[in-house]
């Protein structure tokens, strides 16, 4: 079993998120931005989203600025607390085959929480069973895992937060594998009070 070293919640990591995303990326007010097209710019804007979150919870950020597809193109960074890893988070923007290498280096990876960052406005429910599908085929889960997938649909203004937790060791059949909404989901962009400030 994992150790359960987390510093947020599921559901408060996520409306963090949507909370203060709106601030970081360019072109969010008047709409103007090609969000999907552009994914330095979205490794940027949740970087420095998730570096001001490390900051406040006092955990260190460690981030590789190149990806197999480029730099900047994907966020690989993870989140320590003293030497243990308590997040590991990868982005998948752009296709369908740059979202499940990225959400490969996650499953191997270990660490309590794991969260993707991708953006799809027209296939959500494909993409949540691309997903499921790669959790499922994955041989080496480890009891206490939980996976995060938060999908920024810029053009909605919403964080649509899904996730999965890993209940036994070893291999997962379908019904554990899938990935379930977040209490609150989806999140808005900038108007969500986030519950550590309530």
């Amino acid at each position: 079993m994992i150790a359960r070293r987390l510093v947020m919640g599921a559901e408060e990591l996520l409306s963090e998120l949507s909370h203060r995303i709106a601030a970081y990326v360019p072109g969010f007010d008047t709409g103007g931005a090609e969000y999907t097209d552009k994914r330095s710019c979205w490794t940027k804007s949740t970087l420095s989203v998730l570096q001001v979150l490390a900051r406040e919870l006092d955990v260190k950020m460690i981030v590789t600025e190149h990806s197999a597809f480029g730099t900047l193109r994907q966020l690989n960074a993870l989140w320590l607390k003293g030497e243990a890893v308590v997040l590991a988070i990868g982005s998948g923007w752009g296709n369908r085959e740059e979202l499940e290498e990225s959400f490969h280096r996650l499953l191997i990876l270990k660490a309590p929480q794991k969260l993707l960052l991708y953006s799809c406005l027209n296939w959500k429910e494909a993409v949540l069973e691309q997903l499921t599908g790669a959790v499922m085929r994955y041989p080496q889960h480890i009891q206490g895992e939980q996976y995060l997938a938060a999908n920024l649909a810029a053009a909605e203004g919403k964080v649509y937060g899904s996730v999965c937790d890993v209940p036994h060791d070893g291999v997962l059949a379908l019904q554990e594998s899938r990935f379930m909404p977040l209490p609150g989901s989806p999140y808005a962009w900038g108007t969500t009070v986030p519950p550590s400030h309530l």
